[in-house]
């Protein structure tokens, strides 16, 4: 008899257990919510994917996460809460970066972060 996996392991012990099930899917809420880095918004993808695929989710909640997660990067982004730069391949994910509203704030955030780039570097060659 083959052992089971990590993943059947986990599927079925959330199966038996709905209060762990719904403190996981309690927590997933809270991490959106709490997200303030940009750093996070792709591990916060994976975690919705492989919560779904394990199936700690299933996929009306994944969708509901998904969207949940699509406002938060698109207010982010409109408000500066995450610095979403041009580069950061983050509209494959979230194609409603791509209107030129999100496309304004990422070119400007962009070139805003170059000049500043490009003063400190003659700051610091021409001592100035």
């Amino acid at each position: 008899m083959l052992e089971e996996d990590g993943r059947t392991k986990i599927k079925k012990i959330l199966e038996k257990n709905d209060n762990a099930k719904q403190c996981y899917i309690s927590d997933l809420k809270s991490d959106i919510d709490g997200m303030n880095n940009k750093k996070n918004i792709k591990w916060m993808l994976s975690k919705i994917k492989l919560a779904n695929k394990f199936g700690i989710i299933n996929d009306r909640d994944a969708t509901y996460f998904n969207e949940k997660l699509k406002i938060k990067v698109v207010d982010g982004n409109k408000a500066g809460d995450f610095q979403i730069f041009i580069g950061d391949n983050f509209i494959q994910y979230f194609p409603e970066l791509t209107s030129n509203e999100h496309q304004k704030y990422i070119f400007d955030r962009t070139l805003n972060e170059l000049s500043i780039n490009d003063s400190f570097k003659k700051d610091n060659l021409t001592g100035k």
